[in-house]
């Protein structure tokens, strides 16, 4: 907590009062970011739709269905793209009011885990849009595009858009997740290189659930993109065993 915020308070406050107001002064700097995130998402959301549409096949066209239907959807992306750039201010506060309860090292792998989960996230999402996205939209829009005209509605174009790159965002977090069970020694690299028929089925199986459309095209992508992650984080496992031991040995 800052001085500033410390001398608004009786020197004899009790120091859950003190946790109290400080909980109170980053709470009210997270909603403000969030506020005014959202409200620059929503006026610049019909320029982030014509950038969405851009991901599609040449000559798709956006339809309404609804009165409010590009209003609602504008309202469910502008929360989304302003969680998402608030983000930093909020696990700024959140690393803050938890950093001086906890040792030095222990603030060090919460703020690895802080921002490495949000890089993580982010370059999954920037994963999507230009390496899932495209292809998935061309094969799913052009399959029976000369039996029917391809029209789309708004509010189910956005929930397609929004529901693969928070998706391919989440999945991107494999990496962190197997090194913090690394950290706790709960997984290690023999454990699950002695299992790897059955976790390459695994990551299959689960690209093929967490597909949010079923098509074979985003379920390819999908279960490609964990399975990469899954190698890349034995990769990390390893770094990190091997460090263990030459500590140990010293």
């Amino acid at each position: 907590m800052e001085s500033s915020e410390l001398s608004r308070l009786p020197e004899d406050a009790p120091l859950w009062v003190s946790h109290l107001s400080e909980l109170r002064n980053r709470g009210l700097w997270c909603a403000l970011a969030w506020i005014i995130a959202n409200a620059v998402c929503f006026l610049a959301s019909e320029s982030t739709l014509k950038f969405l549409l851009t991901l599609a096949p040449k000559g798709v066209i956006l339809v309404q269905l609804a009165p409010a239907e590009v209003l609602l959807s504008s309202v469910k992306l502008s929360l989304w793209l302003g969680t998402a750039l608030s983000a930093p201010v909020i696990l700024y506060h959140v690393a803050r009011f938890a950093s001086p309860g906890l040792t030095q090292a222990e603030r060090f792998w919460m703020r690895t885990a802080l921002w490495g989960g949000s890089f993580l996230f982010a370059f999954g999402v920037g994963f999507a849009f230009w390496a899932v996205l495209p292809p998935t939209l061309s094969w799913l829009l052009g399959f029976g595009a000369n039996l029917a005209v391809v029209q789309l509605s708004v509010a189910r174009f956005v929930d397609f858009c929004l529901g693969l790159t928070v998706l391919m965002g989440l999945v991107f977090e494999l990496p962190l997740v197997i090194f913090i069970l690394g950290l706790a020694k709960l997984v290690n690299t023999a454990m699950l290189l002695s299992r790897w028929r059955g976790c390459v089925i695994g990551v299959v199986i689960l690209g093929a659930i967490l597909s949010p459309s079923q098509d074979p095209v985003s379920m390819a992508l999908v279960s490609l993109a964990l399975t990469v992650l899954l190698s890349i984080s034995l990769v990390g496992l390893w770094m990190l065993e091997s460090s263990r031991k030459l500590k140990a040995s010293q």
